[in-house]
């Protein structure tokens, strides 16, 4: 296997970061609705 091995450039560690930002960010913007979702007001006692 005549292939030279070489680490990605730093554009596809910040390509990688921003994307694991991104849905970082999107769990926590959901966290507030299912708090709301799944607190104790939201049960229902029928």
């Amino acid at each position: 296997m005549d292939y030279a091995l070489r680490a990605p450039s730093s554009g596809y560690y910040a390509i990688v970061a921003a994307g694991l930002l991104l849905s970082l960010a999107v769990v926590a913007s959901t966290m507030p609705l299912l708090s709301r979702m799944t607190g104790p007001a939201a049960a229902r006692d029928e």
